[in-house]
């Protein structure tokens, strides 16, 4: 008996796969106009549409750090990186940009002279502004070195303790 109940069940419902034409009624929940602009309520990784980037520009939050930039003035920072990153970097004096991080072999940089620096960077909280802000302090060797030597003591390290905070000034 179940299984008879089961199969009038079936065959009232509508199976758009099937070969079978559809009511209107499903034809309508199926097929509805959308507008290109407007974006679904369903969450997805994907979404298409101006009004879909609009919304994301929208809610977007600057996610990449910016340089640390050190001042006379103690700013007070969070160290988050345990270890630095370590690259090299050219110098070029010029209007706008001046540092480029060099890619190495066939750097075109080195091609016509250039000479890059080693730098090391770690990943920082500044707590200084309004807003607290993630940022890259990018260090020369000499501050790099005086940094491994307090990640290495018992009293200070490792850098990103979680409850050690640092005041770094010029």
């Amino acid at each position: 008996m179940k299984m008879a109940a089961n199969l009038r069940a079936s065959a009232q419902t509508p199976n758009v796969d099937s070969y079978m034409t559809p009511s209107s009624e499903v034809l309508e929940e199926l097929f509805t106009e959308e507008h290109e602009d407007d974006t679904s309520d369903r969450s997805s990784i994907i979404q298409t549409g101006w009004e879909a980037a609009r919304k994301a520009v929208a809610k977007s939050t600057k996610t990449y750090a910016s340089d640390f930039r050190f001042e006379a003035e103690p700013q007070l920072i969070k160290i988050i990186s345990e270890e630095p990153m370590t690259f090299m970097q050219h110098w070029i004096n010029r209007p706008g940009k001046k540092s480029f991080i060099s890619i190495g072999e066939g750097d075109p940089l080195i091609e016509v002279g250039s000479k890059p620096d080693q730098k090391f960077a770690f990943t920082v909280l500044n707590l200084s502004d309004e807003e607290p802000q993630l940022q890259l302090m990018i260090v020369g060797i000499r501050l790099c070195g005086q940094l491994e030597k307090l990640a290495n003591d018992k009293k200070t390290g490792p850098l990103n303790r979680p409850d050690i905070y640092w005041a770094v000034s010029k």
